[in-house]
Parts: C-alpha cells; structure tokens; sequence
C-alpha cells in the first residue's frame, strides 16, 4: 500500500470485513479462555452496532465498553465503529468512584458489558443502556454500517501517565486509520502472520495492534500477562507458532529466559517492544532467547501521538554508548528536541521530545487547560505536542530515549536521570530486574533506592550489588539503598507499575553485618549522627558505612557532624579508612590521645566505656586542653 499524504485512505473495518467474507472460518482471536473466528466477530459486531443505532437516540454518545475479556473489547470496538461512535474502554479494575466519575465527564448512553463486576441496575440509574457483549454471537442480522468521517472521535483511551492523574485521551477516526497504517506497512504485517499482543484493548497500542492484526486477516494471540503465568504464556506462543510479537520490555524479560528454553520460538520473525526504554540488557536477551531469523523492533510512542519512531536490529547491528536507539520518524511525523526555554537543541544533546504532525490528538476530554498547556499549533496548521520525555539526536540522524522529564532528580546538587541508573542496575550481574524511584529523607535530601528482582539460582546481596555499581556509576548516582524482591508490581499494560512500589520503611536491610548496639557513650552519639545522615533507625556499630550505601556527600556530613560534637581534628580519610562506627570511634579516641603514652591510652579507652556521654566529652575536652 502506498503512503497516501491527503486522507489515509486505509479502511480498518472494509478491509476487516472482507477477509470475514473470504476467510469466514478462520481464528480471529485467540486467548487463554476461547476464540473467535472472523465470521462470529463480524456478526457479534453488527448486532451491537445495531442495537446501538435502535437504543441510543444521540448519535454522536460514544460506547462504553466494561469488559474483562480483551476479546470481548474487540466486538465492542468494532461495534462501536460500525455504528459510527467512539470506543471507550474502562478496566473493571478502577475504583467505583472513579469509573462514576469518568461515565459523567463521558456523557454516553450505551455501556457494553460482560457483567465484570457492573449491574445493570447500577448502570440503568445513570441512564446508560446496558447490552451485554457476550450475548451478541450466532444472532443473525447485518448492521447498515455507519461512515463516520475524519475528524469524528475513534476512541478516548483514558491514561495516567507518570502522574497518576487519569484524563480521556480522544483520537479521530483519520488519526486512527493512520496509525494502523503505520503498523502494517512499517511491520509489513501480512495475513500469514501469527500475531500475539500482551497490550489490553484499554489502551492505545492494544486498540491499534488488534486493528492492525484484523485488518491484515492475521490471527490474534491475546496474552495476559497479569492474569498467565510466563510459563503459559510461553507454551501459547510455542502451540500457535507466532511469528510478531508485541510487548514490553518489563514482560519480555521475564519471558526471554523461558523463550531459549523453546528453542527461540522458531517461528518468530519479529519482536517489537515498545512502552518503556530498552536497554543494552535487553538488546542481550533478545540476542540469547530468539533465533537468527528474528529482527528487533524498537518503537517510541505515546497515546496522544501514536507511534513516533522506529528502528529494526538484527543480531549483527553494533550499538555504541549505554543508550539503544529508537531510530527515526515514522511517516507523516516530525520529531525536534527542546531546551527549558522552547529552543531546539544541537544534535547529541538532550531536550524534550517534541511531535509535530497532522494526526496528533485533538487533546484531553474535559481537559481544556491542561490540552493548550501540552498541545499547540505550528505555522503550518500542524498540530504539536511536548511528551514530557527526554531524548538525544545521535550523529546519524537518529534519536534516543532518555527518560521522563519528571523521572529525573537532584541528588546532591546534581541532575540524576532514574532511567539510566535503572538501566545500570538492571544490567548488573544475578539481577534479572529493577526499578529505581527517588524519595525525599527526614532532613528533604534526596535519596535514589533500586527494586531489585535477583536471579534466584545465583541471588546477589546488597554489598555486592555495590561494588559492582562503583566500577560503573559515581557514587552519587548508586541508591542508598536495594530492596529485594520477587517481582515488579506491573500495570494492565505490562509496564512497571511505579506507583505501586512500596515506599521504603526506614529500617536497615541486606547489609552484611550482625546488628550490635553502642557499647559506650561516645559510640552512642555517633550511631545518632549515622542514623540522622542516612536517614534510618537502626545501625549498628560494625555496620559499614559503604555497605549502607554513603556517599561523599554523607561522609562530609558525618565528619563535620563528629568534629563539632567531639571537639577533635578529623579529616574526610579517616571514615573511608574506618568505616564503622566502631573504627571511627577509636579513631577519634586515638586523635584525643595520641600526645600520652600508652598507658594512658589503654586507661582512657577503658573509661570512656564506663562514662556517661556529658562526662565521656567533657574528658575529652580536657584532654585536647591540656595537649594545646
């Protein structure tokens, strides 16, 4: 198909029904629980459609469909679009209070369901005519299709992004059709394709790789990574021999180890992952746990822009830096990059990414404030958009994806992107996967801590995690502390589920040494100091200060802390030779001392174990006096 600049004359639902006609027995849809053929998904969608033109009288009200089956979303969708209105999908899994609060910022009048916890009395006393989707197969009757034009709305995907705030995001049917385009064409998706998808039809990629995969006449292998084992859903990609895979980094790691074991899925010809920054850790899975017939496909995306860029990497392309490419923009799209101040920036320095281009959302439903804060347009009449992430234009014309903007911290005065410590932890050895998050200590300092999933035929500890993050990262950038875990909580849409990360409590955890308590007033007062620096309860005498994760920031800390409590010399060496407080009290014992003979040495330090702090300083005092 060639690229048609006036219109995307691509068709989803013509070219949908016509391999129904043509291919009428053939698998449309596959998962764990059933499937459809492209005969009953054809009939089960004119049903709805047509009961959807005889029970809503306003013919612009979008369809809302509260379904738990991705399967059942699918004859939603194209009923939906066969009766000309919007697709709205709302997970079940949301909060009551907050699925009330997007049906009456939605206005629709039809709700579709599979009874995944909705009543039909609940629905009926907001208004909404209530059908249930599973009850639409077998029922004969053709719909009089509706043609909606461009600009009408397609579907509102609600998303929260990085900010836990959910808004509407709307796209137009002209918008829609072109991103499906840009799927087959740029994937070269074909009716011989064994298409498995791990996006739920709640969300954009979901919605667009469905109607990629139906309108190509290809099968659709849905997969559930929150509901399947990765065990089973290995074996389903094995049983339906799929040749393109669509998922997330997050998911794909979890997958690759089992994928090997299969022998590479032999099948597979293309893996596209999408969603979350790919990593020179992932670059090596996808090289150990496919074939050599299988390319990698890397694509940047967001809801409000559909697909941005592109790339493909076969096992022979050499990547250079710490980075992987995203590659170009796809057709139709431009892509600049940013300063704080709105200006473009020099090709290897990083700035917001920013899209330009004709099929770019119309903006946020019920939003208007926070569309003109994020969308404008350009002097050519295209419409912009700043997605919040940060990239870099590489020196042969490609882009790379950084991170958010607002994933990025201070940490000791210094700009930290999160996303490129997590790619360093992520890739250490015994890790199989982590997430950093940034949260703010007792005192406001800034403290990065690493989620880490170890491998658990060779699990690694904390200090070890350390030592090999050192030759690596500078220390302001190793987080101050690893919390251990057997798995990342993950979204729908298999993603790593930041908000749901636990907040570290403020106990002390994986360090190596036995907890011993102070034994002297003089240890006491330096655990105090420890534990106000490194903002926990609990350290003990022998713990070290590198294994709890200082840096020189803290050490700084420390050390003028100890100077002004104990009255004593001490420089920043001392701790990094004496890192406990053990050592360091001796040291500053030693420093009080070191002018009386060794007797009197052996005396004060088996005083100082005796004496109550005020009068363990006060000894010291006099002691510095007396040597000055």
């Amino acid at each position: 198909m060639a690229f048609i600049q006036a219109d995307c004359e691509l068709d989803v639902l013509e070219r949908f029904e016509l391999f129904a006609e043509q291919q009428p027995r053939r698998i449309a849809l596959k998962d764990h629980s059933g499937e459809i053929t492209y005969a009953e998904l054809n009939v089960a969608a004119d049903r709805i459609a047509r009961t959807i033109g005889e029970q809503a009288s306003d013919s612009e009200a979008p369809v809302v469909v509260f379904a738990e089956d991705d399967r059942m979303r699918c004859v939603g969708l194209l009923g939906a679009w066969k009766a000309g209105r919007a697709y709205v999908p709302i997970d079940p899994s949301f909060p009551e209070a907050v699925v009330a609060a997007m049906l009456d910022n939605l206005d629709c009048g039809v709700l579709l369901t599979d009874g995944a916890g909705m009543t039909a009395s609940w629905a009926a006393n907001r208004g909404l005519r209530v059908l249930r989707v599973d009850e639409q197969f077998d029922v004969p009757g053709r719909a009089e299709r509706a043609t909606p034009i461009g600009d009408a709305l397609a579907w509102i995907i609600h998303t929260s992004g990085s900010t836990g705030r959910l808004k509407g995001v709307m796209q137009s049917y002209r918008n829609a059709r072109h991103y499906v385009r840009t799927v087959i064409e740029g994937l070269r998706i074909q009716s011989e394709d064994r298409v498995a998808t791990a996006s739920p039809l709640t969300m954009h990629a979901g919605v667009v790789y469905t109607l990629a995969a139906l309108a190509s006449g290809a099968g659709l292998c849905l997969i559930a990574p929150l509901k399947q084992a990765s065990e089973a859903i290995v074996r389903q990609l094995v049983e339906e021999q799929i040749t393109v895979l669509f998922t997330v980094p997050t998911v794909f790691r979890r997958l690759a180890p089992l994928m090997a074991e299969h022998g590479g899925l032999p099948a597979l010809r293309l893996l596209r992952l999408s969603g979350e920054t790919v990593t020179p850790r992932d670059l090596q899975l996808y090289r150990q746990s496919v074939g050599p017939q299988c390319v990698l496909s890397i694509g940047l995306g967001t809801t409000e822009t559909g697909g941005i860029t592109h790339a493909h990497i076969d096992r022979t392309t050499h990547i250079e830096g710490p980075h992987i490419p995203v590659g170009y923009p796809v057709e139709g799209v431009e892509v600049r990059l940013i300063d704080e101040r709105g200006h473009e920036v020099a090709a290897g320095l990083p700035g917001e990414i920013v899209v330009i281009g004709r099929y770019l959302s119309p903006g946020y439903l019920g939003l208007p404030e926070l569309t003109n804060s994020l969308f404008s347009v350009a002097d050519s009449g295209q419409r912009i958009y700043r997605t919040g992430d940060v990239g870099r234009r590489r020196s042969d014309g490609s882009f790379e994806h950084i991170g958010r903007k607002d994933l990025q911290v201070q940490v000791a005065g210094r700009r930290v992107e999160m996303a490129a410590v997590e790619s360093v932890v992520s890739g250490a050895q015994h890790v199989r996967e982590a997430a950093v998050a940034a949260y703010s200590d007792s005192s406001g300092d800034v403290r990065l801590v690493a989620y880490v999933v170890a491998d658990p035929n060779s699990p690694t500890t904390s200090s070890e995690l350390r030592r090999e993050l050192r030759e690596l990262l500078p220390d302001y950038m190793i987080p101050s502390r690893f919390i251990f875990v057997d798995s990342l909580p993950l979204t729908p849409t298999g993603k790593i589920d930041r908000q749901a990360l636990a907040e570290p409590n403020r106990e002390k955890k994986s360090v190596a040494a036995k907890y011993v308590a102070p034994r002297s007033p003089l240890e006491k007062k330096l655990t105090q100091i420890w534990e106000e620096v490194f903002g926990l309860d609990r350290i003990g005498i022998h713990d070290n200060f590198f294994d709890l994760a200082g840096n020189s920031l803290m050490a700084t800390q420390i050390i003028s802390r100890a100077v002004e409590a104990f009255r004593v010399e001490l420089r920043l060496p001392s701790l990094l030779e004496a890192p406990t407080v053990a050592q360091i009290a001796r040291v500053i014992v030693e420093i009080q001392a070191k002018n009386t003979g060794e007797a009197d040495l052996a005396r004060l330090l088996d005083v100082l174990e005796t004496l109550s702090e005020d009068e363990a300083q006060r000894l010291l005092a006099d002691k510095g006096t007396r040597q000055t």
